[in-house]
């Protein structure tokens, strides 16, 4: 996916940490969900002047004006030149950021939540539909939380949240500087971590560990698990392949473990 610019400065570390840019929503699913959640306010709403030849267009419209949005009706090339991604599909929305779970606190609610919950760390996952595909895959799959790395990593740009259709309003998500760190505590907390690795002599749907708490840590696209992080995992697996490819990329790859996990839970 080409994104436009998208960048976001803040005052210091902590606000960066605190917050998930998100402000910026495109494209009608992930809309749609950021007004029937309203877990956060939304500012404006833009939308296409002929949102009427659209039935979800005009049910995000509708439900906009019920919740007090402002909302505007604008042009398709005024839409165009306000949007990040390059198909808005008719709809933006201006929010508040996003704000990230301390990890400790997902870790604590995820307990208390599932009886053997399980959570996905990006480990310096860059590409924002990635980042996006991957918390969708995750809230579908049942996960707890999504953990994302500050460092070398994506925020939920447009792109992100757009790719995440809506998830990124039910998924908790937490932001850590790195990831050793991050598995590190989770182990203290009595989760097992499994790294994603296309080398590993290990087959991700083999582990006898899949039924325990635990975190499946998905590298980044072409580096893949950092160095430190593969020591810090207590396994590395890889996903068993019928054809000649011997890999997936990191979206695809995160759909199909997050599912292996889910069916030893059901």
């Amino acid at each position: 996916m080409v994104e436009k610019n998208y960048s976001k400065s803040y005052k210091n570390r902590d606000q960066r940490k605190a917050f998930l840019d998100g402000e910026q929503v495109e494209g009608r699913q992930a809309v749609l969900e950021l007004l029937k959640v309203a877990k956060r306010p939304v500012k404006e709403l833009l939308i296409a002047e002929d949102y009427v030849r659209s039935g979800q267009l005009k049910h995000i419209y509708d439900r906009a004006l019920v919740a007090g949005v402002l909302v505007k009706k604008v042009s398709k090339i005024e839409l165009s030149h306000k949007a990040v991604t390059e198909a808005p599909q008719g709809v933006i929305a201006v929010a508040e950021p996003l704000e990230a779970v301390a990890l400790a606190k997902l870790i604590k609610t995820s307990l208390v939540m599932q009886s053997v919950p399980f959570m996905v760390l990006l480990d310096s996952v860059s590409d924002p539909y990635n980042v996006g595909s991957i918390i969708r895959t995750s809230l579908a799959a049942g996960a707890a939380g999504v953990i994302l790395c500050e460092h070398g990593a994506a925020n939920i740009t447009p792109a992100a949240a757009k790719a995440a259709a809506g998830a990124i309003e039910h998924m908790p998500l937490a932001r850590v500087s790195r990831a050793p760190a991050a598995i590190k505590l989770l182990k203290e907390k009595g989760f097992w971590s499994i790294g994603l690795d296309a080398h590993s002599g290990e087959y991700l749907n083999e582990l006898p560990i899949l039924a325990m708490p635990l975190v499946l840590v998905m590298g980044s696209e072409g580096q893949g698990i950092s160095t430190l992080a593969k020591e810090r995992c207590d396994v590395l697996a890889k996903i068993k392949m019928f054809g000649p490819v011997e890999s997936l990329g990191v979206s695809a790859a995160a759909a199909v473990a997050c599912f292996t996990v889910a069916q030893h839970r059901l």
